[in-house]
């Protein structure tokens, strides 16, 4: 049975009736909540929590309580390999201004060293090529690697 991480963008998308994606993204879930385990990670949880527009937080939690199966605990292991993520992968793409922030790489790292598919619509940092190939090439080098998903495209 495949596991799927979903990214906070992803419970986002689901809040928001107006999103053009919303309903592609609805049906991909609805096809997985039958067969397979739907996931976030303590740090999507932690986004969603501290959402300061309090409206929203009320409807993104209550998408996760309908919608998550499971919530991934953020482990050590997890912790210095999204460091060394952030760190190896800023230093390849210093030289095009392109940048990737610690929260992100808690995700990516959860979903690599637990074999989830990542499913995320965030085209500013994970989805853009160089990002994607620099988070693809530094997982390889440790012998890991990661699925990422764009379910609203």
């Amino acid at each position: 049975m495949p596991s799927y991480l979903i990214d906070t963008n992803i419970i986002g998308i689901l809040t928001r009736s107006r999103d053009h994606r919303r309903k592609r993204i609805t049906k991909f879930i609805n096809s997985l909540v039958e067969r397979d385990k739907i996931i976030i990670s303590e740090t999507v949880l932690r986004e969603v929590e501290e959402n300061p527009q309090e409206s929203i937080r009320e409807k993104e939690l209550r998408v996760v309580g309908k919608v998550v199966d499971d919530i991934c605990p953020v482990t050590t292991e997890i912790e210095e390999l999204a460091e060394e993520l952030e760190k190896k992968i800023n230093e390849r793409l210093k030289e095009y201004n392109l940048v990737v922030y610690y929260n992100d790489m808690e995700i990516v790292a959860a979903a690599a060293l637990n074999k989830y598919k990542l499913i995320t619509a965030d085209h500013r940092t994970l989805l853009k090529g160089k990002i994607m190939k620099a988070i693809k090439d530094v997982l390889k080098e440790k012998g890991l690697r990661i699925e990422m998903w764009d379910p609203s495209s």
